[in-house]
């Protein structure tokens, strides 16, 4: 269940402030606002071992990122991205979890 109206939503992603704008090709959607982030984490490989990591990831409305899978094409600020995770939060967010292309 949502905690805010879709258009609450909608403000938190507007481009003016936080947002990012992102042009999904596959599935043909267009442009989407949102929040990217680029950070970057310590992935374990094992023992004593860690190497870090971009885990580049896209937060938008839930209903703005219908049709969106594992595989899905996405451009954000010149970079190809494909869809690797998709974590719906159940409150009307969705968080996609992004590789290069």
């Amino acid at each position: 269940m949502a905690i805010e109206s879709g258009t609450d939503l909608a403000y938190f992603f507007e481009t003016d402030d936080f947002g990012t704008s992102a042009n999904f090709t596959s599935p043909a959607l267009g442009s989407v606002n949102g929040i990217f982030d680029a950070e970057t984490i310590e992935v374990e490989l094992g023992g004593d071992v860690g190497v870090l990591a971009p885990q580049p990831t896209f937060k938008a409305r839930t209903s703005d990122l219908t049709g969106v899978t594992e595989g899905s094409a996405v451009a954000i600020s010149g970079t190809n991205y494909l869809v690797k995770n998709r974590m719906d939060d159940g409150t009307g967010t969705t968080e996609l979890q992004l590789e290069e292309a």
